[in-house]
């Protein structure tokens, strides 16, 4: 259930598999459940390779979008549109709790509106 989805596939070991897992953790203890939940293992590996995560403001809307962007990044389904490791994961982390600007996840799904707030732009961003 923690495992990237180029793992399970046989790939070749990378520490963004880590930050996946990592991201997968955070997840699960935020929303209250994992990310995919299909039947059985081979339902959610499949999940795992079509579908992106959902975005963690839209299951509780309590959780920032700032931290949202930040899961949403460690769970991409490809692997190079993830943190390249723990340290940059977790300075971003770090970041989006302390309601400062992210260096390393983009807001690239959201867009600021006219009057300040950030929504999202679309649902076909990772």
């Amino acid at each position: 259930d923690y495992m990237a989805p180029e793992q399970a596939m046989g790939g070749v070991p990378d520490p963004r598999w880590d930050v996946y897992a990592a991201a997968t953790i955070l997840f699960r203890m935020l929303a209250g459940r994992l990310p995919f939940q299909g039947r059985g293992i081979v339902g959610i590996l499949q999940d795992k390779r079509l579908r992106a995560a959902p975005r963690l403001h839209r299951i509780d809307p309590r959780i920032g979008k700032p931290l949202s962007a930040v899961v949403s990044r460690g769970l991409a389904r490809e692997q190079d549109r993830r943190y390249d490791g723990a340290a940059a994961f977790a300075a971003d982390l770090r970041r989006s709790l302390l309601g400062e600007r992210l260096e390393h996840a983009t807001m690239s799904h959201f867009r600021i509106t006219r009057v300040g707030r950030i929504e999202e732009a679309s649902a076909g961003c990772y």
